[in-house]
């Protein structure tokens, strides 16, 4: 008998599981789900998580093989012909494409989400440099290595610190920091016997006051295809500063791709659709409402409306297949005690995904479950789905999300 048992949702039509999704989907039958639509974490240590970095590295080593770790298990309970739609960052979607492979699925191709709404993460060079940053790479891990070495744990240095910097201030690895000397000064009761040498590099870090570090870049946009105008950092005043004022090590994020993947055909496309309902893209409810073909690009209202407002051409004339799903905004946020989920995909966008790999009634697995939209995707569709999240802070809200009416009429998104 599996050692996990579901909270039944929504009378039964959402199953919720508490767990990490390798060992839960590992208690599932084979050949028992139609279809996997899902946003795991990118692999790029966002806002310092370990859900999204760390855990990752400890546990698998890479974020590929931890991909094809969870990619083979939902390649085991798909049915035959059944796809997988799976989000991914431009950085690391090569990474993530490869390890679905590796599992044993057939990558099919490949959709992008446009929107407007990312921030530009990045390190503005000549504050780097008018900031005299001078710790090198080789310094911050002499710092790491030696805090690792206390034996110090990441859950003692967020709580005395009050931060979350903790992945960092630990790491070998991606983004190693040190901290300044408020939040060192925190962890000194925690610390034995701090040397020379570290007791400097804090100091040297401390005289610093901006992080040589990517940062979501603070500034406003001033037209519309993201025009910059810096609000708050000054001006450099160094000569060698001012050379690369402008500069930086980002451009701002506009597209997030899905992995389109399927499983082996047993035999061919028809007999796979005949016997388990899967192997073929539902084309016809995902046309636009003009009747256009569904492309492997979607676009949200604000992006159609500022390429028009750019190139004065209508987009509804000559993208007529674009669909378009808002970023999603705060009604479509949970929050509880304080709680919120960093990484909201829009209802929108997952009911369209929902209904292009999955039939009628049909069983959808989201291996991470977030906030619970691929759930309440799957509800607005008329589908079922199993739920998996192992972090017990976003259960409440999953709960919440569920609860409230789905709405059962998401429009098609045509372009107009």
């Amino acid at each position: 008998m599996s050692e996990y048992t579901p909270e039944l949702l929504c009378d039964g039509d959402i199953r919720l599981y508490h767990g990490d999704c390798i060992d839960v989907i590992r208690s599932l039958p084979a050949c028992s789900v139609d279809s996997v639509v899902t946003d795991p974490p990118y692999g790029i240590d966002f806002v310092g998580a370990a859900w999204d970095g760390d855990t990752i590295r400890a546990e698998h080593g890479t974020f590929q093989a931890w991909t094809t770790a969870w990619a083979g298990e939902c390649l085991r309970v798909l049915k035959p012909g059944g796809h997988l739609l799976a989000f991914g960052s431009p950085r690391r979607w090569h990474r993530l494409a490869a390890g679905i492979e590796e599992a044993g699925f057939d990558i099919r191709d490949s959709i992008a989400w446009l929107h407007v709404q990312g921030w530009p993460k990045r390190l503005d060079i000549a504050y780097a440099i008018d900031r005299g940053q001078t710790l090198s790479r080789e310094q911050i891990l002499r710092f790491t290595t030696w805090l690792r070495s206390t034996g110090i744990t990441a859950a003692q240095i967020n709580e005395a610190t009050g931060t979350h910097m903790a992945s960092h201030y630990l790491s070998i690895k991606s983004q190693p920091a040190v901290p300044r000397a408020k939040e060192f000064d925190l962890l000194r009761p925690l610390l034995p016997e701090v040397p020379a040498e570290i007791e400097e590099l804090v100091a040297q870090r401390t005289g610093t006051t901006r992080e040589d570090r990517e940062t979501a870049y603070k500034g406003r946009a001033t037209e519309l295809l993201g025009r910059w105008e810096t609000l708050d950092s000054g001006t450099p005043v160094l000569g060698e500063a001012k050379q690369w004022e402008g500069w930086g090590t980002a451009l701002k994020p506009a597209f997030e791709p899905v992995v389109v993947a399927r499983k082996p055909l047993e035999s061919t496309v028809a007999a796979s659709v005949t016997q388990y309902g899967t192997g073929a893209l539902n084309i016809r409810r995902c046309e636009t409402e003009t009747g256009a073909y569904p492309p492997n690009v979607t676009c949200d209202q604000t992006a159609a409306g500022q390429i028009t407002a750019e190139s004065g051409v209508q987009v509804a004339d000559h993208w007529p297949v674009w669909r378009l799903h808002a970023k999603a905004g705060p009604d479509e946020r949970p929050k509880v005690g304080g709680v919120a989920h960093p990484t909201v995909k829009p209802v929108g966008l997952m009911a369209w995904l929902v209904r292009l790999i999955t039939p009628s009634n049909g069983l959808v697995l989201e291996p991470f479950a977030g906030s619970g939209t691929t759930g309440e995707a799957a509800l607005a569709e008329g589908m079922r789905a199993i739920l998996i999240e192992r972090e017990a802070t976003y259960l409440p809200l999953i709960r919440q999300r569920l609860a409230r009416p789905i709405d059962t009429v998401l429009p098609l998104g045509g372009v107009a």
